[in-house]
């Protein structure tokens, strides 16, 4: 018997509290018995708890607030824990006439947090209610909102993300048992002939629909066990018309029977979310040979959240907010789009108001079919349980009129557009003498000829600064009077561009003032804080007016670092003391060769071979070349008839500075250079660097080792190559600083000695001392050299000394590090002098203070 026909006092005192704080029954965000699959078990089980809370409907472990469960011989952490794949943060635990509180994390035990008796419930939800409401708790979960994610001391952000990683094995695992009992059958019943792939793809999902409707309850012809009337309701729920929805190819009832049969007693998910059912699509179903024809690489859902949060939608009366995305594929942009729009929707609407208010203005626009049937589930999933009717259109963007007509409607566009450039056949095709190289360009030709109130695009990286792109950021900043522009490293799961996020809004019919904010994501941990938890890093941002975006050169982007770069302007340049050319290029490089790369290096020294270096792997780092332990010397041919270019022809036995031409890493940490005094030669691999007057080849190495030049090439070359051009625009210090004597000269052939004889322990305190002599020739402020090292922090260097940042964690008074590392700040470190001071208790004094270092820091923060 139902607990709550039980009347249990306690489990309705808690529901009573619930519906106080916002978990409404008749929006369907509070379920009793509420099942769901158990991703963490090994079991797999369908798991019931007696009482759960949502932010949204459908409900998923994504918005999943709360759990309630009532202890039945089991009570404690061991108990809790059984239910972490509700996904709710928080369970209250009901052990008699007492509840726990419980915190659930990703790992470990639960941590308790509260006792409370059955007279304090109502009090203690009435104190909770602003931390424990709906919103509240989904926005500690959400990625992409405005102000980042709320932090809640009962919340792990570590729980979605292994949520999310469980559920996608649980599934892909559970599909693939599915899928290969269902080709068996298949196979057996047709000669053993297997289903075409997309046959079978169309099948699986409209029964997973089926299966899914059925485990949640939804009335309808699924939850017939006859296959074809399971299958006929799906089809007839997708309410299309029938060239837009193709039928089932495989329609013999005898197989359906069978093959439905292994979907009713393998697939159980009721919680499934149509992020997870386009996260399958995306990796399960979707074949390299698809993926490579029509360029497809899915939204990630954190980027696809990210800018429809970002996006101002209450700008547009209600009634106005119609979505378009062109290359829709699953409907990722369309179903963030809608749950936006359900946020801030205040007319008050049925269930089927609300439905035709979403299904009229919400459009799609893709040409594979599978893709189009897999968008309609996703959003009859994100609105279930209500019928399909979805404004999808199966077209070309490029063949057809569709988008064109589509976007005199459209107030909002979203699209992650195929980054591939078109074929010659597909030119000659499509036959439009405006079409453009690359796709993403040409749709955004296409998108700004009718501009809509609010974009949002994922465009390749090449955005930034790629000619095909440079007349759209001054048609950009004519159009919108605030552009966000977010460059982010490699996010897809098959694709390895990175990407520029653009975001513009506030769409202006005049030459005004434009706000423009960009943002740089880094690799690794600013990757994971991004898409994980949603941590934005610092914008850099400027106003700009038509007398800048009218220049022919206009950018939109701002340079990482950009404060230290105009600070920096009125120096001499790198190519005003410095010849830099690349390295030997083989004549295997020409198209007609038929030799490679390695038959131009030899293991023995030989007429027209010279000692030298072909590699950069394993080979350079900063301050230092070596070769690994027992490889033989390496000798590069000097003939002439060997040669692409006249690279051999420079300098090579002079002394020089070499650095790598390819990034050492994907952080700041780009470059590693050394100098040679005895007249090396090198391969393309590395760039040479031949110093005029009395520059040191020593303080030159030092240099571009330095966090400045490193910061400077990160900033300037987005893509692997480390390019001449840049390295030749770097900004000077002073040249005494850099000639032969110089302290800077002195130190780094210190520490080129150091490396050589592997006296490690020794070369970090110079690699430092270094550093801090070539900050201070720059005579940065203060601030501005904090921003600079900071750009390093927790980035492993490409130098045989562990170094992980300049500056502790937590640290953050502006000290230079020449005044950082001295033997007088060593001395006066907090540690050191808590033992000596004598500490006041003055208010006045405390205030004054505060003023001081408030008034210090304000002076530092205008360079």
């Amino acid at each position: 018997m139902s607990l709550f026909i039980q009347g249990n006092p306690v489990l309705l005192e808690i529901e009573r509290a619930m519906e106080g704080i916002g978990y409404r029954k008749d929006r369907n965000l509070l379920w009793r018995e509420y099942e769901y699959t158990d991703v963490i078990g090994t079991r797999r089980e369908v798991r019931t708890i007696d009482l759960a809370g949502f932010a949204q409907s459908p409900p998923s472990y994504r918005n999943a607030c709360i759990g309630v469960i009532v202890s039945n011989g089991l009570s404690g952490a061991v108990h809790v824990a059984k239910y972490r794949a509700l996904g709710a943060p928080l369970i209250f635990e009901l052990d008699g006439p007492l509840v726990r509180r419980w915190k659930i994390t990703a790992i470990g035990e639960p941590e308790l947090k509260q006792e409370i008796s059955l007279q304090e419930i109502g009090n203690v939800f009435r104190d909770y209610r602003t931390q424990w409401k709906p919103e509240r708790i989904l926005r500690a979960k959400a990625v992409g909102e405005l102000d980042g994610p709320i932090q809640l001391d009962f919340y792990d952000e570590a729980l979605m993300p292994f949520l999310e990683g469980r559920t996608f094995a649980v599934l892909d695992r559970l599909l693939h048992e599915v899928l290969t009992k269902t080709i068996r059958t298949y196979k057996r019943f047709n000669r053993q002939r297997a289903p075409r792939f997309e046959d079978l793809c169309r099948l699986a999902f409209r029964f997973i629909t089926a299966k899914v409707f059925r485990d949640r309850r939804y009335p309808g012809g699924w939850s017939s066990n006859d296959a074809m009337t399971a299958l006929r309701a799906v089809e007839k729920h997708y309410n299309t018309r029938p060239d837009e929805l193709p039928a089932s190819a495989i329609y013999r009832p005898e197989i359906l029977d069978e093959i439905w049969r292994i979907f009713l007693a393998g697939f159980n998910f009721p919680n499934l979310s149509e992020d997870d059912l386009a996260l399958l699509f995306e990796k399960t179903f979707i074949t390299p040979e698809i993926r490579k024809t029509l360029g497809i690489h899915s939204t990630p859902l954190r980027v696809a959240d990210y800018i429809v949060r970002k996006l101002p939608f209450e700008t547009l009366p209600e009634g106005d907010r119609y979505v378009l995305e062109p290359f829709s594929g699953h409907g990722r942009f369309l179903v963030a789009a809608m749950r936006r729009m359900r946020d801030l929707l205040q007319t008050p609407m049925s269930d089927a108001e609300r439905h035709d208010y979403f299904r009229r203005r919400l459009t799609g626009i893709e040409i594979d079919s599978f893709s189009l049937e897999v968008c309609r589930l996703s959003l009859m999933l994100a609105d279930s349980p209500n019928s399909n009717g979805w404004r999808l259109r199966p077209s070309d963007v490029f063949a057809s009129q569709t988008l064109q007509r589509e976007l005199k409607r459209a107030r909002i566009v979203l699209c992650n557009p195929p980054f591939e450039a078109f074929t010659p056949s597909k030119h000659k095709y499509y036959n439009d003498p405006d079409l453009l190289i690359h796709k993403p360009a040409e749709l955004l030709r296409r998108v700004m000829s009718e501009p809509p109130d609010l974009l949002g695009l994922v465009l390749p990286r090449a955005f930034e600064s790629g000619n095909s792109y440079r007349k759209f950021h001054r048609q950009l900043a004519e159009t919108y009077g605030n552009i966000e522009l977010v460059a982010l490293p490699e996010v897809f799961n098959y694709s390895d561009v990175p990407t520029m996020l653009v975001i513009a809004s506030d769409r202006h019919d005049h030459y005004a003032q434009v706000a423009i904010t960009c943002r740089q994501v880094g690799e690794g941990e600013g990757r994971d804080a991004f898409l994980l938890r949603g941590i934005e890093p610092p914008p850099v941002r400027a106003s700009v007016d038509i007398t800048e975006y009218s220049q022919p050169q206009f950018s939109l982007w701002i340079p990482r670092l950009s404060r230290i770069w105009t600070f920096l302007e009125g120096l001499p340049r790198l190519a005003s003391a410095v010849e830099v050319h690349r390295g030997l290029v083989p004549i295997s490089s020409s198209p007609k060769s038929k030799k490679r790369p390695e038959d131009f290096v030899s293991n023995i020294a030989k007429r027209g071979y010279k000692e030298g270096f072909a590699h950069v792997h394993g080979h350079l780092m900063q301050y230092m070349l070596k070769r690994p332990s027992g490889s033989p010397k390496e000798h590069l041919s000097m003939r002439p008839e060997d040669q692409y270019d006249n690279a051999y022809k420079q300098k090579w036995d002079a002394p020089k500075v070499v650095c790598n031409a390819i990034r050492l890493s994907r952080s700041p940490w780009r470059l590693g250079a050394v100098a040679d005094s005895v007249g090396l030669v090198f391969s393309q691999s590395y760039i040479g660097l031949w110093p005029s007057g009395r520059v040191s080849i020593y303080a030159l190495a030092a240099l571009l080792n330095s966090p400045l030049a490193n910061a400077y090439v990160f900033a300037k070359d987005t893509s692997k190559h480390n390019r001449n051009k840049t390295l030749e625009s770097l900004p000077l210090p002073p040249t005494p600083n850099l000639e032969s004597g110089s302290l800077i000269d002195s130190l780094s052939r210190e520490l080129h000695r150091l490396l050589l004889r592997g006296q490690f322990d020794k070369a970090k305190k110079a690699v430092l001392e270094i550093d801090a002599e070539i900050l201070l020739a720059y005579d940065l402020p203060k601030t501005l050299e904090r921003e600079l090292l900071d750009t390093f922090q927790d980035y492993e260097r490409p130098i045989p000394v562990k170094f992980g940042g300049y500056y502790p964690r937590d640290f953050d008074a502006y000290i230079p590090l020449h005044e950082l590392i001295s033997p007088e700040f060593e001395e006066a470190r907090a540690d050191r002098l808590v033992k000596r001071l004598v500490f006041v208790n003055d208010p006045e004094i405390s205030e004054a203070m505060a003023m001081l270092r408030g008034e210090s820091l304000d002076e530092e923060l205008s360079p």
